[in-house]
């Protein structure tokens, strides 16, 4: 969290192999997926979209702690536009990195702005673009959710090591 350096934990993508599509996220994946993280990682603030994902959210709220996982309505477009800002202004700056992820740069590449009544937020280019951008929306919810979680005061927690015998 100190560094605020981006890198990806879980991906899936549609293939778009006409031989199959019926292809759908693999839940139990992205479960494990969760998992892990809170397992491998000090996690101190998860925010997730609620679309398709509530009742996982609310899963994931009651066993890691509902003060470290939170909705984040991506369809809310003036929270959407601070948070795209303040993204692209830590990018411009140098204060966002990530550690090479080519799919989190495609992605990124992928995106394009979209000005509304409430600023800016970034889009496929068009809807029905095969070119996905799901990884620069969750790049953005995680330099959020950091932002966030230093304003709450945990990047001061200082936790002892468990040394175990």
């Amino acid at each position: 969290m100190r560094d605020g350096k981006l890198f990806v934990l879980h991906l899936q993508e549609n293939p778009r192999d006409l031989k199959r599509p019926d292809w759908e996220v693999d839940v139990l994946a992205v479960e494990a997926a969760v998992k892990r993280a809170f397992e491998t990682y000090r996690v101190e603030w998860f925010y997730g979209d609620p679309p398709y994902w509530q009742e996982a959210l609310g899963r994931w709220s009651i066993e890691y702690g509902d003060d470290y996982v939170y909705e984040y309505w991506t369809n809310k477009p003036m929270r959407m536009c601070e948070a795209t800002e303040r993204f692209h202004s830590a990018v411009v700056v140098g204060d966002l990195k990530h550690n090479g992820d080519s799919d989190l740069t495609r992605y990124c590449l992928n995106a394009v702005t979209r000005e509304v009544p409430q600023g800016l937020l970034i889009t496929k280019d068009s809807p029905r673009s095969m070119k996905k951008i799901d990884l620069a929306v969750c790049a953005i919810l995680v330099f959020e959710a950091r932002a966030d979680a230093i304003a709450d005061g945990r990047l001061q927690i200082k936790r002892r090591r468990a040394i175990g015998f």
